[in-house]
């Protein structure tokens, strides 16, 4: 998002005069949420939920595109792969794929990222996941491709214990030194008797051991609801307390409100507090933020974002609006309009400009998928395939060593995501598709049967 921001004022130019006049509203500020992790959390918890039924899809690209003053342009995109029954969960929270090392939302082995860098597109970056034989998450390493396009580097790596209950019990953080993994760094965790997370203590690696940086300590109601998070910074000799998030629910254990205080000069201050609302659903459709204004001694008005739901209950649209000192009132300034798929996940989201009577596009999201099964359920193995030529200039030969279904389709998708070819192929063993016309690059090959079995993923080289 931070690329769409910073094209927005080449959108001046198609404004009227009257607009142009008229200060641009801080979009950073409107969209960008200024929530604790914990806080994060919270929602995301409240809004998590799967599918019953045994097929899914699960995210294996995905690409946004922003606005550059005449025509959408290629901006950011990403690739996902798989090797496991293990899938991905949109967050409506923050209304996207999180596929940061501190989200266990998108369980994918690999990723690579491919962003615009001045005039050129092309790798920046990636991750990988190791996994034990129960799908428990044991390492998340990662990548970076320095100078951009060349391969990816392993730069950091965090590696991770559980308790005897599955609980993770230590977060330990790494780094490259050469060929070798040096520790930096720790954070442990301890729970209370409902088994929730307590106390989390990060530590930096010294020569002689450890030693105290961070830590957070978690307050519950009896119902289970956090009610307070206390940031503390060591001092050198004792916590120090530094943060505080402090929270309330309504009647449906649902986040009411959050305020958060920083202590300062021996005395807590308030920084920004929201409220939220909810239409029969288990995500918010409604986030008022103030922030407070010491010179006057009370909160001032910020940004309001309002969801609208569709007939499926998942939003349709998300307008966002920040407050307007001379009109004392809501000035809209951002509308997303999100459309799903028959799964109920988001296959494109359209960002519309929203400024003195005027709207210009934006940004827009695409997102693809890869049909999976959940582990418990009897499925067909994904069948033995050999591709060749690998790397090839025209096309491509998929030899099966059994007959694949009878309706079965091959794609082909571009590193942006994009579908570029597509075959339908009935019960063999062996099948062509064709090459020609594409960029050379890399390409994933696909093949699904009609029952949404993943009977190939593999990737192709165009020469």
């Amino acid at each position: 998002m931070q690329k769409t921001i910073l094209l927005l004022p080449l959108t001046l130019l198609t404004l009227s005069a009257t607009a142009q006049q008229k200060s641009m509203p801080d979009y950073k500020r409107v969209v960008k949420k200024h929530w604790s992790a914990a806080t994060k959390n919270i929602l995301q918890q409240q809004t998590a939920h799967n599918k019953t039924t045994a097929a899914k899809q699960r995210l294996t690209a995905r690409a946004l595109y922003a606005f550059d003053g005449s025509a959408m342009q290629l901006n950011d995109s990403a690739n996902y792969i798989y090797s496991s029954d293990r899938g991905s969960v949109f967050n409506h929270t923050d209304m996207f794929y999180n596929d940061y090392e501190g989200s266990t939302e998108m369980q994918f082995d690999s990723s690579a990222h491919y962003r615009l860098n001045g005039p050129d597109f092309g790798l920046t970056d990636g991750s990988k996941i190791s996994y034990n034989s129960s799908n428990v998450r044991q390492s998340y390493t990662t990548l970076s491709s320095t100078p951009p396009g060349s391969p990816l580097k392993e730069i950091t790596d965090n590696r991770y214990t559980y308790n005897s209950n599955g609980t993770l019990n230590t977060t330990y953080s790494l780094q490259l030194n050469g060929s070798v993994w040096d520790t930096a760094g720790k954070t442990t965790y301890s729970y209370n008797a409902q088994n929730k997370v307590a106390e989390e203590v990060v530590y930096n690696k010294i020569t002689m051991g450890w030693e105290e940086a961070l830590k957070t300590t978690y307050t519950y109601d009896g119902a289970g609801n956090n009610t307070e998070v206390m940031g503390y910074e060591w001092s050198g000799s004792g916590w120090a307390e530094n943060w505080k998030d402090s929270n309330t629910y309504n009647a449906n254990n649902k986040l009411s409100t959050n305020t958060y205080m920083e202590y300062t000069g021996g005395v807590w201050e308030n920084v920004y507090t929201d409220s939220f609302g909810y239409s029969s659903t288990d995500y918010y459709t409604y986030n008022m933020s103030k922030e407070w204004n010491t010179d006057s001694v009370k909160w001032l008005y910020s940004s309001l974002e309002e969801r609208h739901v569709g007939a499926n209950g998942l939003p349709d649209s998300v307008y966002y609006s920040q407050w307007d000192e001379d009109t004392q009132d809501w000035m809209r300034v951002l509308i997303s309009d999100w459309h799903y798929n028959s799964n109920d996940l988001p296959t494109n989201a359209n960002g519309i400009l929203s400024f003195m009577g005027a709207e210009l596009p934006l940004f827009q999201f695409n997102y693809y998928y890869e049909y999976y099964f959940d582990a418990g359920v009897n499925k067909r193995a994904r069948t033995t395939a050999a591709i060749y030529p690998n790397p090839a200039t025209d096309k491509v030969t998929i030899e099966w060593k059994d007959k694949t279904a009878d309706r079965t389709t091959l794609y082909v998708f571009n590193n942006m995501g994009q579908m570029v070819a597509q075959q339908n192929i009935g019960a063999t063993n062996k099948a062509e598709i064709s090459l020609t016309g594409m960029q050379p690059g890399v390409y994933w090959l696909k093949a699904i049967a009609a029952d949404g079995t993943n009977v190939l993923a593999q990737q192709v080289i165009k020469q």
